[in-house]
């Protein structure tokens, strides 16, 4: 939490009138930030011919790299690299985790004052923003091998900007 400097016993506008102070004196603030990486993800196959109820894993074709150094959200990685594995018995040659996800760029502030009534009285206005620059994060992009929107991203991981205000009254 940070108490901005302005209003009476502040850097700004100490001298000010108790009407100004009213209005400019006494918030405060804070924010929280989080920023990750993008979580490794697993191509899906929806293939299914091992005779043990598991899809197999599709096939990789050889020296194609599925991470693309400009994605887009209609092509999040490379998927001329998988194929699926139409072998009975066989699992497939690719890994796990071969591409990344979106990271998290989010960004929640708050701003709040409190006006004291009388001794015990005090009534405090609050205002957050959850995802205060409104960044776009994107979900997964289709995983599934041979579906028409395979590598398409079409959802978040979170929300737009939401903002909250909000009066609590302490006696």
């Amino acid at each position: 939490m940070y108490q901005l400097p302005f209003g009476k016993g502040q850097t700004f506008f100490s001298d000010a009138g108790s009407l100004v102070n009213g209005v400019i004196g006494g918030w405060q603030s804070s924010a929280l930030l989080a920023f990750h990486g993008g979580a490794p993800f697993t191509v899906t196959s929806p293939v299914s011919l091992l005779n043990n109820g598991q899809p197999n894993r599709p096939k990789v074709v050889a020296g194609c790299n599925p991470n693309l150094s400009n994605r887009t959200l209609t092509d999040w990685f490379n998927t001329s690299c998988f194929v699926n594995d139409l072998v009975p018995g066989t699992y497939g040659s690719k890994g796990t985790n071969m591409v990344r996800a979106d990271g998290l760029q989010q960004v929640n502030f708050s701003m709040f004052k409190n006006f004291k009534f009388a001794e015990r009285w005090n009534l405090q206005f609050r205002v957050d923003f959850q995802n205060f620059f409104n960044h776009p994060n994107y979900g997964l992009p289709d995983l599934n091998v041979g579906d028409p929107a395979m590598g398409a991203v079409t959802s978040a991981s979170i929300n737009a900007r939401i903002i909250q205000l909000g009066l609590k009254l302490s006696f």
